[in-house]
């Protein structure tokens, strides 16, 4: 092949490439998928205002809602969530879910699928008072991409609604739990899969971690996070936080019937550290001032 005609045969390759690559891929149509209205996910929050498919799958305790998540994923997401509802019935000690979870004729918590939206960036998984918000069963980042991380975060966040029904109290109320109770009991009763502080040394090693890295009792909002883009970092200090409290053998000793007494109190009225330190018999603070020290000895008892 002469010179010009490999120039030539080089321009025209370009051409062809540019054409291919540079071709706006069209994205589907999912209008189709927020036709109809917003549901129960707006009762607690004006955050969430968008719609469904308008094929909500029903079973007997949840109504599964989504942006276009096909017909059996919603059945195997209502599946999940109905094995994962009869665990907290017994972890929380209900007796009457009609009494103690508000539940009514024909009544069930929502949960929103996420199938469409981008998670994280446009819509992150999370509890309220009437339901949910997880990834859909048949998402990207769904139940096949990572089974474990998917059943944890479907648990986590069935633990929050819980939270919410039983001191019935809306997204965002003052007299909410603080973060570091509310994250870690939700954490320790899904058996969380983040890696745990169960040593003096990872203990340390955590606070040496990273500058953002403070005393998490001291957590209680959102915006108390000296970094929020690493709330992740806290979850396995929540977690120890709350399961001190309940360990009978080298923790406090405390019980469900003790947590369902400070729920209880919070419906009554009652903001989250007046509750808390009824229940405990100590303050918010004190339990702040003193984590370091109690956790200390009693991370160093469970290594012995």
């Amino acid at each position: 092949m002469n010179t010009k005609k490999y120039q030539l045969y080089l321009i025209i390759l370009s051409v062809l490439l540019c054409f291919t690559s540079c071709q706006k891929k069209e994205e589907p149509d999912i209008t189709h998928c927020y036709s109809c209205d917003a549901g129960p996910w707006i009762l607690d929050t004006a955050q969430y205002t968008f719609g469904h498919d308008c094929e909500p799958f029903h079973s007997e305790h949840f109504s599964i809602y989504s942006d276009c998540s096909s017909p059996a994923s919603k059945e195997n997401l209502a599946l999940l969530a109905e094995d994962f509802f009869s665990e907290l019935i017994i972890d929380f000690q209900i007796q009457n879910i009609e009494n103690e979870l508000l539940f009514s004729h024909n009544y069930s918590y929502y949960i929103y699928a996420i199938k469409n939206k981008d998670l994280h960036s446009e819509l992150s998984p999370g509890g309220c008072r009437n339901g949910f918000l997880v990834a859909a069963y048949d998402h990207e980042y769904g139940y096949s991409y990572n089974i474990p991380a998917y059943l944890h975060t479907l648990k986590h966040e069935m633990i929050h609604t819980f939270q919410f029904t039983l001191t019935d109290l809306p997204a965002g109320h003052q007299n909410w739990l603080s973060t570091w109770f509310s994250e870690g009991q939700a954490e320790f009763m899904s058996n969380s899969i983040r890696p745990q502080i169960d040593t003096v040394a990872k203990f340390d090693d955590w606070y040496a971690a990273h500058a953002s890295h403070q005393n998490p009792i001291s957590i209680h909002r959102f915006i108390d996070y000296p970094d929020r883009s690493r709330f992740p970092d806290y979850y396995p200090m929540f977690t120890l936080a709350y399961a001190y409290l309940l360990d009978q053998r080298y923790g406090l000793g405390f019980s469900m019937a003790d947590i369902r007494k400070l729920f209880q109190l919070i419906k009554e009225g009652s903001n989250f550290s007046e509750a808390f330190e009824n229940v405990f018999g100590f303050s918010v603070s004190h339990y702040r001032d003193n984590f370091d020290t109690w956790l200390r000895e009693y991370l160093g008892k469970l290594e012995s």
